[in-house]
């Protein structure tokens, strides 16, 4: 397997330079060599003990999703409508992330009362309680994702109040 390829690289690579470090430094540099191999194992055994830990909650994931999407045909809209990509889609000004994020604040609580109490009632009219959430953007992400895929630009991120 591929696991055990890499261990026999890895062990014939480490004896090589535990060679190499004995004849130049002898044994104190040998034992410096063994404690660094000791620490270097440990956190290797960890890394690959975690990538494991990984695969099996990746595994449960598929298995779950598998279960869950069971009868439905790939491509269809049972699960949703595909997004709607509009790349010319921005907010009003070309303002940064406080002034956008102040706003969405701002219009939060007559959002709830407005527009979410309104479909609340509408999505059930005997009066049972329906949950409905809202929030808004956090600062740490909005400025990431208006770093990573805005180009800096603020007005482009479309969900400052959600």
């Amino acid at each position: 397997s591929n696991r055990t390829m890499i261990i026999i690289i890895m062990v014939s690579f480490a004896g090589t330079v535990g060679l190499a470090v004995h004849v130049t430094f002898g044994q104190a540099g040998l034992a410096c060599y063994a404690a660094l191999l000791a620490v270097a194992g440990g956190l290797m055994y960890h890394a690959v003990r975690s990538l494991e830990e990984v695969e099996v909650y990746k595994e449960k994931y598929e298995a779950a999703y598998r279960e869950c999407t069971k009868g439905i045909a790939p491509g269809s809209n049972q699960l949703g409508p595909a997004p709607m990509l509009n790349p010319g889609l921005r907010q009003d000004g070309n303002h940064d992330v406080e002034h956008y994020l102040a706003e969405a604040k701002r219009l939060l609580e007559p959002f709830r009362e407005e527009v979410l109490a309104v479909l609340a009632k509408a999505a059930d009219p005997t009066g049972k309680a329906v949950t409905v959430l809202s929030n808004t953007k956090g600062e740490e992400r909005t400025r990431e994702k208006t770093r990573l895929d805005y180009d800096g630009v603020a007005a482009k991120v479309k969900d400052y109040l959600r």
